[in-house]
């Protein structure tokens, strides 16, 4: 800046005084976001200032945000993130919902890690909302449908006011509903519109 402003009076026959003093003071105070009374006076200078306001607005709102999230918010390590850690692991047996989809997709899958879930699971539940406190209490893992593990996670964190449990992000299978209606019904109007 200083080399811009000098350069600037020098062509326009301006003599700007006290530039290194004043630039480096401007410089600290936009680091700490206070707030400077001295500008460059010619527009080039001004402009150079623009660009490093909005560069350093940028870049402490970016480092505020981030330290204010690394504070806040305690880094967890999930030991179990899909299937493939799930059979990698031993402490921890597992279970599915009785007469649900989830035997044949484990079953027909070509993945290693689907078929060996299937093998070495440790029996089934009835459902994961009926099996809610043995879950909680850590007795075992559920792969269940993302509605039952949400359903349980509120109920746990509405109990107790801590959230014991977790989803992994893999998804297994996605699936899709649909609804089956008679010719000419009365609810069909309703239902297309959703």
């Amino acid at each position: 800046m200083v080399v811009l402003v000098k350069g600037e009076g020098y062509i326009i026959g301006y003599n700007p005084k006290m530039v290194v003093g004043h630039s480096a003071v401007w410089t600290l105070q936009t680091m700490t976001q206070e707030s400077s009374h001295w500008l460059p006076s010619m527009d080039s200078g001004r402009l150079l200032v623009l660009t490093w306001l909005l560069a350093s607005l940028v870049f402490m709102t970016s480092y505020s945000g981030i330290l204010t999230s690394m504070l806040t918010v305690p880094r967890i390590t999930i030991p179990i993130d899909s299937l493939a850690d799930l059979v990698a692991q031993s402490d921890l047996p597992w279970k599915l919902e009785a007469g649900v989809m989830m035997f044949n997709i484990l079953a027909d899958s070509t993945k290693p890690e689907y078929q060996e879930t299937l093998r070495r699971m440790n029996g089934s539940i009835i459902g994961c909302w009926v099996s809610r406190e043995d879950l909680v209490e850590g007795k075992f893992a559920a792969i269940c449908d993302k509605t039952s593990q949400k359903k349980v996670m509120s109920w746990d964190f509405s109990t107790t006011g801590q959230c014991h449990l977790y989803i992994t992000s893999e998804n297994i299978y996605f699936s899709q509903m649909s609804m089956a209606f008679r010719i000419n019904s009365s609810y069909l109007a309703g239902t297309d519109r959703m």
